[in-house]
């Protein structure tokens, strides 16, 4: 589901790399020492029961890629993938 929109495709990334697919989850999971992608999303919920919610970084919206790419770059873009 690219993991992150909810599509239920956990092996498509929809033409953006910023999506987390099931391979990239794998390899996080490798790179922080969990034998299993089960381990590793323990790891995340507990983290984020832990040390995020509530924090401004839980309750504040993500911005839009055009809105992130307008505060960054000055400028609008026409390219942003809509899918996800």
């Amino acid at each position: 589901m690219c993991w992150n929109c909810g599509c239920m495709i956990p092996d498509d990334d929809h033409g953006n790399p910023d999506n987390l697919t099931t391979e990239k989850i794998r390899k996080a999971a490798k790179a922080g020492g969990s034998e299993t992608i089960q381990k590793m999303m323990d790891n995340l919920l507990t983290t984020y029961h832990e040390k995020v919610v509530g924090t401004p970084s839980d309750v504040t919206p993500v911005a839009s890629d055009i809105i992130f790419y307008r505060e960054v770059y000055g400028k609008d873009i026409v390219d942003i993938n809509p899918n996800c």
